[in-house]
């Protein structure tokens, strides 16, 4: 039975992955009449792009970044382009057979209207494509956002926050963009920095010496960072034995106390949600983070994930900060985060606690953003009036 499960959870998305691609062609080819040899060209292209995807997620984990670098842009690329083209074409399906109910157009004219409808589709996939792409790798937007905490010190007034998030180094993230980071962190002169989870997507052998710029980060009160899910895909015990070496402190469900001129501000971290596969060494526990805090203390939550916030605000927590979704990231994509992801951008409140949810510095898989920004939050804890 376990073996049947097995190879039905592996055959059924399988399926669904060339079915989609069948119906790709089949919009693209068959319904346009594509002459010769333009119907081999697109079959041929079309095959390559599928086999792209996952001889992708096959050798980013095997072989070294540099080599491949080119079959994860293609691929990852062709994901994303994927993802637009099944919504795209579901509307092409809904006027199509608008068209041939009302119209009851000739063989001729369907195949005539079919050409124009999907040119256009196409073309206004790879201009959002283009768009994606160039809004993925333009500088990084800095937002400022200022927080209002009840019973913050008058000593942490004006405290500083950093938030790096999913910035996924791998294939297509490299050492220009972390250096680029970097730089513009520490122009900030952040009190603190905290990396929310999802920095790798690789192993400590492949990554480590990109990931080795973040060693350059500096603020007052140290870096701090907790593990979002890429890092169980990646190898989750090297990096947390790694990342102390560059000077950055792993939250794993615990909690540090910064002190400043006789107040005191409380930090705490906990481990992604899907840590619990790995056994209890990395299973998210709020209380054992929280343990020994004195709740007339600010504090500071920092989890991948937006979700346990509705917990967390129940101990009456004063912030947390989380990525995960990236806003969606592209369109569509961005409207299915929004069917399932109670929290995906911005600021949320329950009573007298506070989320933030960053957009994320970088991107996820296909390396392009439409309609959702990235950001490098400057996070400004004020005193409540």
């Amino acid at each position: 039975m376990k073996y049947l499960f097995g190879l039905v959870s592996l055959l059924f998305p399988l399926a669904i992955f060339l079915g989609v691609h069948y119906w790709f062609w089949t919009n693209l080819v068959v319904d346009t009449a594509l002459p010769s040899p333009w119907d081999s060209v697109v079959t041929a292209f079309i095959i390559t792009c599928a086999l792209s995807i996952p001889i992708t997620f096959i050798v980013q984990f095997s072989m070294p970044r540099e080599r491949i670098k080119l079959i994860a842009w293609w691929g990852y690329s062709w994901m994303g382009m994927l993802t637009m083209f099944i919504v795209f074409f579901f509307l092409v399906e809904m006027v199509q057979f608008g068209y041939t109910q009302f119209f009851n157009p000739t063989i001729e004219e369907l195949i005539s209207f079919n050409r124009s409808l999907i040119g256009g589709v196409v073309m206004l996939t790879v201009l959002l494509l283009l768009i994606g792409l160039y809004e993925a790798k333009k500088d990084t937007p800095i937002k400022n956002v200022r927080i209002p905490i009840d019973n913050l010190p008058s000593a942490f007034n004006g405290f500083r926050i950093v938030q790096l998030t999913d910035i996924h180094v791998g294939p297509t993230v490299g050492s220009s963009f972390i250096k680029e980071l970097v730089k513009k962190t520490n122009a900030m002169e952040p009190d603190l920095i905290a990396i929310t989870g999802d920095l790798v997507d690789g192993r400590v052998h492949n990554l480590g010496p990109i990931v080795s710029e973040l060693k350059n980060l500096r603020a007052k009160y140290g870096v701090y960072f907790v593990t979002g899910n890429h890092e169980y895909y990646s190898g989750v015990q090297e990096w947390v034995a790694f990342l102390p070496s560059l000077g950055i402190r792993v939250l794993s469900n615990e909690r540090d106390t910064l002190e400043c001129k006789g107040a005191f501000l409380d930090i705490a971290g906990i481990h992604d949600p899907t840590g619990r596969q790995m056994g209890q060494g990395f299973k998210p526990d709020l209380e054992a983070a929280l343990e020994g805090w004195t709740p007339s203390r600010p504090l500071i939550l920092l989890a991948h994930q937006p979700r346990p916030f509705a917990k967390a605000a129940k101990y009456g927590i004063s912030l947390q900060l989380s990525g995960h979704t990236h806003g969606g990231q592209f369109f569509p994509f961005n409207l299915a985060v929004k069917a399932v992801e109670p929290y995906v951008k911005g600021l949320y409140r329950e009573g007298k606690s506070v989320l933030y949810v960053s957009t994320g510095n970088a991107y996820w898989g296909p390396p392009f953003r439409v309609g959702v920004p990235r950001e490098l939050t400057c996070i400004e804890l004020v005193a409540s009036s």
